[in-house]
């Protein structure tokens, strides 16, 4: 008769809330840019199985959340890994790969998330894994990144004010001052401003305009404002309008 051995199996789970608060630029990702932040969390339940002397862990499911007050299309998310560990494996919808020489894993997906919404990766099946000997392991050094959308987008707490003076030799003297209480520094904004007739404008350096018969657009590309900051600046407008109301100024914002 022969000699039934029985295998121990353990698992074991726990959840995990994990984001980084580096504020730098993955400078080895070519592809897209990836910013890491504060804004973009990462949250995995991590089960651990136990047979034959090794350990198989799976992350599932894992979720990004973007706190961020714009849309994110893209995120990295990197960690490291035993170093008896020598691959990773992941479902189809991300991609995988690791550094044999640093142990570090890197986990990358195309994909826009809004802000304030989550993308959940839930494949039982087919989970985030990889193996080691080492017990009871947690990924280690965890850094999340995103690539922000370049489209300026209305955002709750940014504001604009634009006062128009009497017009005097034909000009509009013209202040606009933005404020952002957001919650999350930009990186540029763009005003429009009601008009009833085309317009010239005078603007700081950084700032560009276009004037149309219905619109004054006024754009700071790459004019940052922090959060809880102001920006404002003062300027002409020549136009043939004799009166002009600009309490219908807004303000949009990119990350």
């Amino acid at each position: 008769m022969g000699l039934l051995l029985a295998m121990p199996l353990l698992v074991v789970s726990a959840t995990y809330a994990l984001f980084s608060q580096q504020l730098s630029v993955d400078a080895t990702v070519s592809s897209v840019a990836y910013i890491s932040n504060n804004y973009t969390t990462v949250t995995y339940t991590k089960t651990a199985t136990f047979a034959a002397g090794v350990y198989t862990y799976k992350l599932n499911p894992f979720v990004i959340k973007n706190n961020g007050v714009t849309s994110i299309t893209a995120w990295q998310v990197q960690f490291t890994v035993p170093n008896d560990t020598t691959a990773i494996t992941c479902p189809t919808t991300v991609a995988c790969t690791i550094n044999n020489t640093t142990h570090v894993v890197t986990i990358t997906r195309t994909v826009t998330i809004a802000a304030g919404a989550s993308s959940t990766i839930n494949n039982t099946s087919n989970s985030i894994r990889f193996t080691s000997t080492v017990a009871y392991y947690t990924p280690q050094n965890v850094n999340i990144s995103a690539t922000y959308s370049t489209a300026y987008v209305a955002i709750p707490g940014l504001t604009v004010v634009a006062t128009a003076s009497p017009k005097s030799g034909g000009a509009f003297p013209l202040s606009v001052v933005i404020t952002n209480n957001s919650g999350q520094p930009i990186s540029g904004w763009r005003v429009t401003i009601p008009t009833t007739k085309t317009c010239t404008s005078t603007v700081p350096a950084g700032v560009t305009y276009t004037c149309t018969s219905t619109v004054l657009t006024y754009t700071g590309a790459a004019i940052p404002i922090a959060n809880g900051s102001q920006y404002s600046f003062s300027t002409s407008v020549t136009s043939t309008m004799t009166t002009w109301t600009t309490t219908g100024a807004a303000v949009k914002g990119k990350a």
